[in-house]
């Protein structure tokens, strides 16, 4: 295969027209220097300092390129284009106030450009002004409805204000414009995931895996929602291409060693546990995980003290004290349980089973009076939210307290 020649533009006499076009064929640098020297010859030419001003854009060189803005802006102060692309360089160093006072200004001069209320969107966006951000992409639509980024967009800011069904609309246009969009996909495909609906989730991740197999979130997640489906096996391998695309990443590990527990491989859960708190010592989910595949190995001295981090680390977390707590039961640490189960029922005073534990905690105890008392409540909880299973056990312990009483 020959190496394509590099085109030249010596024979382009005047350098504004031959830096428009290198910068075709993507030679910036030598765009630069033709702007230069039209520059050097005309200091006045505000179309030169703004062409420099794009070149720079494109090498990333933002500050360079917002002082070429600068000087165009300067020179000619009604060109809606220095303007929106000075607002553009300033987006990409994060400086959003000052991008969209820039767009503010291009709009002015230009109101039915629909990139620049994009931009502004953007901007808007970033700095978590997102009903400003969807009126700004609003706007975009109406002036191009055929312009995907801004129903990507719009979509984004539904999605942050908790709008899912709209942003769910909004990733739909994106892909009958753009198919292949694996962003508007991926996106779609996480807020049905949020949205329990994991079927059609898993068809988005399958798209987006097609058009991008090395798409290590859509691998993930993919995972995730097999595995809420019960397909556990299948969820694994997806995590497991996760890791061998990102060694370190740590919702792998431990997404994986939860179905691996799940799945009674206990040795292989604790494995993968042990590698998510290496990479991440503050996940209390995955000491709990490592402690409830200990706890089934029979290892409760480790089971208890995963479970003691767990508790540390996430306090408020009912989860962590209802599992140590039902571990102390095991271990006949009847006081120390029901320590537990006050702070469950704290947390979540409708959690039936730590009412119902708690009581059988204090039955142990001798303390049966206490103990009907906890389990009429457990009833009562159980019977409202419809757990047949759990009435039936607080009725059947509530009749042996009262028969023994």
């Amino acid at each position: 295969m020959t190496r394509q020649k590099k085109k030249s533009f010596q024979n382009v006499r005047d350098p504004v027209t031959r830096g428009l076009a290198r910068r075709m064929f993507g030679q910036h640098e030598e765009a630069i220097a033709d702007y230069g020297e039209a520059i050097r010859l005309a200091p006045d030419n505000a179309d030169a300092w703004l062409y420099r001003g794009l070149a720079k854009g494109s090498l990333g060189r933002y500050e360079a390129a917002i002082a070429d803005y600068d000087e165009a802006i300067r020179l000619a102060p009604d060109n809606a284009e220095s303007w929106l692309h000075r607002g553009i360089a300033r987006g990409n160093l994060g400086r959003h106030e000052e991008a969209i006072a820039d767009y503010g200004e291009a709009l002015r001069l230009a109101p039915d450009n629909a990139d620049t209320w994009l931009y502004r969107g953007l901007a808007g966006g970033s700095l978590g002004r997102y009903e400003a951000a969807i009126a700004d992409c609003d706007e975009a639509i109406r002036l191009a409805p055929d312009n995907a980024g801004a129903w990507l967009n719009r979509g984004a800011a539904g999605e942050n204000l908790g709008r899912y069904e709209a942003a769910i609309a909004d990733y739909d246009e994106v892909i009958n414009l753009e198919p292949d969009n694996t962003l508007a996909r991926l996106r779609r495909g996480l807020i049905r995931e949020s949205l329990g609906r994991y079927e059609a989730a898993i068809a988005d991740f399958d798209k987006v895996i097609d058009l991008e197999p090395d798409n290590a979130e859509a691998w993930l997640n993919r995972g995730f929602s097999r595995g809420q489906l019960g397909e556990h096996g299948e969820a694994i391998a997806d995590f497991d291409k996760v890791i061998d695309l990102e060694p370190d990443n740590a919702e792998a590990w431990f997404h994986r060693g939860f179905f691996n527990g799940n799945l009674g491989r206990h040795e292989a859960a604790i494995a993968d546990c042990d590698e998510a708190i290496r990479l991440e010592p503050d996940n209390a989910g995955a000491w709990l995980n490592r402690g409830a595949s200990r706890k089934s190995l029979g290892r409760y001295k480790e089971a208890m003290a995963d479970y003691d981090e767990a508790v540390r680390l996430a306090p408020e977390n009912a989860v962590m004290w209802f599992n140590r707590g039902v571990t102390r039961r095991e271990l006949e640490q009847y006081e120390a349980a029901i320590a537990d189960f006050d702070e469950v029922i704290r947390l979540q005073p409708e959690k039936a089973g730590a009412w119902l534990r708690r009581g059988d905690c204090k039955e142990s105890l001798g303390r049966r009076g206490e103990a009907m008392a906890d389990a009429r409540r457990a009833l009562s909880l159980a019977r409202q939210q419809g757990d047949t299973e759990l009435a039936e056990t607080a009725q059947g312990f509530l009749a042996d307290l009262e028969g023994t009483a």
